[in-house]
C-alpha cells in the first residue's frame, strides 16, 4: 500500500483520472478490512492518502463513493483510531461529500452526523475546519426536515 501511495503522488494527471473501479474497490476493500480487523495504521493511512490524491477528479469521486467508502469511512472513524488517521477520515469525507450521491451516502449511515458533532472541537483544527465543510454542504445542498432535526 506505501509503494501505491508512492505511485499515486509521481503519476500524471491522465493515469489518475483515468482509473477503474477495481483499483477503487481493492482500496475500500482494505479499509473494511481495517474496520473489522486489525490492520496497521500505517497501511490504512497509505489507503486513505492514494484515495485522498485520486479524488481530485470528478470521475474517480463518484466510483469511491459508489463502492460504499463513505460507509466505510465512518465504520473506520467508529473505531477510535489515532488522530491522523482521522484527520485522513475526515479530509476524504470532506471531497466527498461534495457530490450530492456523496452526501446522500453520508446520510444514509446512521452514525454520520453523530461522529462528525462528536469529534468536532475534540481532536484537531484539521478535523474542525473538515467538519464544519461536511456540515456546510449538508446544511446548503441536502438540508431536510430530519437532518436538521438530527444536527438539533
Amino acid at each position: 500500500m506505501m509503494v501505491l501511495k508512492d505511485v499515486i503522488e509521481v503519476s500524471s494527471s491522465n493515469l489518475l483520472s483515468g482509473l477503474d473501479s477495481e483499483f477503487f474497490q481493492e482500496i475500500v476493500h482494505t479499509l473494511r478490512k481495517n474496520s473489522r480487523t486489525y490492520i496497521s495504521q500505517q497501511a490504512t493511512k497509505a489507503a486513505l492518502q492514494v484515495l485522498i490524491g485520486a479524488c481530485t477528479w470528478g470521475r474517480n469521486k463518484l466510483k469511491i463513493i459508489e463502492l460504499g467508502a463513505i460507509f466505510e469511512l465512518i465504520e473506520l472513524e467508529l473505531t477510535n483510531p489515532e488522530k491522523r488517521v482521522s484527520e485522513l477520515v475526515f479530509c476524504l469525507l470532506a471531497n466527498l461529500c461534495v457530490l450530492a450521491d456523496g452526501r446522500a451516502k453520508f446520510l444514509e449511515h446512521a452514525a454520520g452526523i453523530a461522529l462528525v458533532t462528536k469529534r468536532t472541537l475534540r481532536i484537531s483544527a484539521t478535523i474542525d475546519d473538515n467538519a464544519i465543510q461536511i456540515f456546510g454542504l449538508i446544511c446548503k445542498f441536502s438540508a431536510t426536515k430530519e437532518v436538521l432535526l438530527e444536527m438539533l
